[in-house]
């Protein structure tokens, strides 16, 4: 799939958009097997993409996925000197990107290929960016279980400019869980997560917006406010993280209300 500059995209390797509840079991062959490039994407208020699914306002449930690919965000802007990659919201996911006031469940998935950002003149300037090798963002709550992300992430600014207040969260398994309780369960990151990006905020700021790269899960609730309480249980993380600045953990970046 290749766009450049829409209003709004949805990508997903089954569906763009899911508006009614969805219930998928696999089988032993790739659920997606293929690869999703965005070119261009500089002033795109608002884009979705997951390897399954790119967003959903309705319950989603799976079980026994795999996907295998590549998800490339490429906003080298070619000849491009003067202008910000700005954009409001990023969400991008070897399985789903964002999901919106409703559960989530995911049982038994791998993810294996990569998801990359790429960027050549300037650093982006994304309000808020969930990359992860399953989940990007959810915030009606989460149960995911067995889920093994082999996707390598990698966030590539391209430049050494800071970029302070624009919150990139990366995770194995799921970036950011908004709202809503979240459950995780036997969930293994094998791959490297990098984070080139120059954000010097620090959580104790009001607002402050760091970046948060974690083999797991990257972040519970947003400007760190967080009601709701997470599990996190029989989690591992082999792969290398690095990040030039914020929180980094081999099981969460930030967590708050949690267990582990």
């Amino acid at each position: 799939t290749v766009s450049k500059k829409p209003t709004t995209l949805y990508v997903g390797g089954h569906y763009g958009v899911l508006d009614a509840a969805y219930s998928e079991e696999g089988n032993d062959s790739s659920d997606f097997d293929g690869n999703i490039t965005i070119v261009d994407a500089v002033v795109t208020p608002h884009i979705y993409v997951g390897g399954v699914i790119g967003y959903s306002n309705a319950a989603v449930s799976l079980k026994n996925i795999k996907h295998i690919g590549n998800i490339l965000l490429d906003f080298k802007t070619a000849g491009v000197t003067t202008s910000k990659n700005t954009t409001s919201e990023l969400c991008a996911a070897g399985i789903i990107g964002k999901i919106v006031d409703a559960a989530l469940s995911i049982e038994t998935a791998t993810s294996d290929g990569a998801v990359r950002f790429e960027v050549k003149n300037n650093p982006a300037q994304i309000t808020i960016a969930s990359i992860s090798g399953a989940v990007g963002r959810a915030n009606g709550g989460v149960t995911l279980k067995d889920i093994t992300n082999n996707a390598v992430l990698n966030w590539d600014d391209n430049v050494s400019a800071t970029n302070n207040g624009f919150k990139y969260c990366m995770a194995g398994v799921i970036a950011l869980v908004e709202s809503g309780n979240a459950t995780i369960t036997n969930c293994h990151n094998t791959a490297l997560i990098h984070c080139f990006s120059y954000n010097n905020n620090g959580y104790l700021v009001s607002g402050g917006k760091p970046n948060t790269i974690a083999g797991i899960i990257g972040t519970t609730g947003l400007n760190e406010v967080y009601d709701d309480t997470a599990t996190i249980f029989g989690c591992t993380s082999t792969g290398q993280l690095t990040t030039y600045r914020g929180l980094l953990g081999g099981i969460a970046g930030y967590v708050k209300n949690a267990t582990v």
